[in-house]
């Protein structure tokens, strides 16, 4: 099954798609699923822009949940990170082998 593009899908929200195209998206769009939700997320997306440009306030721009960005881990601090768990796990195990080698070796 060949899905609509994300271009065919905005312009269809947007009602800017050929006639003869249109025919076509709807009949795809009656039995797959996946593409409803991604038309609906396109018709949400053109709401939620238009009632962005309004003048006024608006209570259900208001309800909108933006998600805040976060900034990924770069990798200087994975990598220390991954060092000092590293340096933490020798270490136990040193500490380890060396107090429990005394304590088996003097016993």
């Amino acid at each position: 099954m060949t899905h609509l593009t994300d271009l065919q899908l905005s312009m269809h929200a947007d009602d800017a798609l050929p006639t003869d195209e249109v025919a076509v998206a709807s009949r795809h769009l009656e039995g797959c699923v996946e593409c409803q939700a991604k038309l609906a997320a396109a018709k949400d997306e053109i709401r939620f822009i238009a009632l962005a440009m309004e003048t006024g306030p608006s209570e259900e721009l208001a309800a909108v949940v933006i998600p805040q960005f976060s900034r990924p881990t770069s990798l200087r601090n994975f990598a220390l990170a991954n060092v000092v768990s590293g340096l933490v796990i020798w270490l136990a195990q040193f500490l380890w082998k060396t107090l429990f080698g005394e304590l088996a070796m003097d016993a």
